[in-house]
C-alpha cells in the first residue's frame, strides 16, 4: 500500500512539473500567432533552413541608412531585438536584448545609435551592403552567432529572428519592389 501511495505521489508530482513547460509553449504559439496576424512575422514552416541562410537583397535601394530608416526599431524593441546601426561602415547589427536586463526604453535608444550599458542576449545578426552590382546595391541579411541548449536553438531566438528577418524584408521591399531575393545556405556560428 506504501508503495502505491508512493507512486501516486510521484506522479502528481511529475504532472505538475510538466505544467509549466505545457503553458510556456501555448504562450509562444499564441505569441506567434498574434505576430502573424499582426503581419510582424511571416510562417516559415517548421524547417528551420532560413534560419541558417545568408538572405540576399539585390535592390536599387541606394544605402543601409534608407534601409535603416524603414526598419520599424521600436517594433522590435517590443520583441527584445535591439539594433545597432553603423551606417558609415554599411551595417546594422541586430542582438537580442537579454531577458530582464534592459527595458523597452533602453532598445529603442540603442538602435537610435544612443549608448546603453546592456550586455546582448542569445544570438546577433547583421544586414550588411555587400557592393554593388550594376546598378544595384547588394545587401546581405544572416544570423552570426546563436546560443543552443542541448543542440537546440531557443525558441524565444527562433521567434525574435523571424519578427527581425520578417521586418527587414519589408522594410526593403517598401523602398524596391522589385528587389530580387536570393537564400544561400551559409554559415552561422553558435556562441
Amino acid at each position: 500500500m506504501a508503495v502505491v501511495a508512493v507512486i501516486l505521489i510521484l506522479g502528481v508530482c511529475i504532472a505538475l512539473a510538466a505544467i509549466p513547460s505545457i503553458v510556456n509553449k501555448r504562450k509562444m504559439a499564441n505569441a506567434q500567432q498574434e505576430r502573424i496576424a499582426q503581419g510582424r512575422l511571416v510562417d516559415r514552416g517548421k524547417s528551420l533552413d532560413w534560419f541558417k541562410q545568408v538572405h540576399v537583397f539585390i535592390t536599387k535601394t541606394p544605402s543601409i541608412a534608407d534601409i535603416g530608416g524603414a526598419i520599424d526599431f521600436l517594433a522590435l524593441a517590443q520583441d527584445r531585438v535591439i539594433a545597432e546601426p553603423d551606417y558609415e561602415k554599411g551595417r546594422i547589427i541586430f542582438a537580442a536584448a537579454p531577458q530582464g536586463k534592459t527595458s523597452l526604453r533602453d532598445n529603442y535608444m540603442r538602435s537610435q545609435g544612443f549608448s546603453t550599458k546592456s550586455d546582448t542576449g542569445s544570438f546577433r545578426a547583421s544586414l550588411i551592403c555587400a557592393g554593388q552590382e550594376e546598378s544595384a546595391m547588394r545587401y546581405q541579411f544572416k544570423v552570426d552567432s546563436y546560443t543552443a541548449v542541448s543542440g537546440n536553438l531557443l525558441y524565444a531566438d527562433i521567434l525574435a529572428v523571424n519578427v527581425l528577418l520578417t521586418a527587414v524584408e519589408k522594410a526593403i521591399l517598401s523602398l524596391d519592389p522589385e528587389t530580387e531575393v536570393q537564400r544561400i545556405h551559409g554559415t552561422h556560428g553558435r556562441a
